[in-house]
């Protein structure tokens, strides 16, 4: 896992950078903002998350549990530090995720969502 110092507009980031004292420095408008006040200057490493391809998750994709919507997916938004212990949190298929992630299951049954599916649909690829 390769990290570089700089600013990104990733969601994937610390949940206490939400407490009130941390907002202001940690979470900025703007790259330039974020480079200026984290690093003294404008111009840092930056990481648009946004400009990146998102088919890439598709390429070989990686299932975990979605405990916001309950069902397993393969969107791949998921917490970076999953990657540091993948036995536990990612699978490579959707009855993985299901079987290992059943009692988290609201319902007897497991709800899937299929991001490459609606992503090929998107993008107009078999």
């Amino acid at each position: 896992l390769e990290r570089t110092w700089g600013c990104s507009n990733s969601k994937d980031f610390p949940d206490d950078w939400w407490f009130e004292e941390s907002v202001e420095q940690m979470l900025h408008d703007t790259p330039e903002s974020c480079c200026n006040e984290i690093f003294g200057n404008p111009d840092c490493e930056i990481t648009d998350e946004c400009a990146t391809d998102i088919n890439n998750s598709c390429t070989a994709p990686v299932w975990h549990y979605d405990s916001e919507n309950h069902l397993c997916t393969n969107h791949g938004n998921y917490p970076m530090m999953w990657e540091l212990e993948e036995e536990k949190y990612l699978y490579q298929t959707h009855e993985e995720c299901c079987e290992k992630n059943a009692s988290w299951l609201q319902e007897r049954h497991c709800n899937v969502h299929d991001f490459c599916i609606e992503w090929n649909e998107v993008v107009g690829r078999d």
